[in-house]
Order: C-alpha cells, then structure tokens, then sequence
C-alpha cells in the first residue's frame, strides 16, 4: 500500500485536479466525481495498488478518506 500523500497525488492525476490540491479532507461531490471516475479509480487500485474494489464500496463512499479507506480494507 502507498502513503495516503501518495494516494492524493494519484486521485489529482486520475481527476484532473492541481497538484497538492487533495488533501483528504474533500467531498467527492466537490471534485470531478463522476461514473467515468469511479471507472477509472477502480482500474487505478487494480492496476497501482493490486487491489479489486467492490463498486458498491467506492458508490458508497463520500470523502477522499473514504476511498482510502476502501483501498486500506478492501
């Protein structure tokens, strides 16, 4: 697993966001978080973290540190 400051920087990339601008504390309403993202987050734990990810998990989630959460206990 990855520091959490390193999942941050893949979640900007992976939406599109300025670097050092997530710092966990977000709403994924208040970011890009779309179906498309959800797509691409799962893909992005498969393939970075070797993780697979229940979408309902991800779904549920409404914060930044849920989804590190999730990736943490999948």
């Amino acid at each position: 697993m990855t520091t959490p400051d390193q999942f941050y920087r893949d979640l900007e990339v992976l939406l599109e966001r300025e670097p050092g601008t997530i710092d966990g504390t977000e709403h994924l309403s208040s970011l890009n978080w779309d179906s498309m993202a959800i797509l691409e987050f799962i893909a992005m734990a498969d393939q970075k973290y070797s993780v697979s990810v229940p979408a309902a998990q991800i779904v549920e989630s409404s914060t930044v540190a849920n989804l590190l959460a999730v990736l943490s206990n999948p």
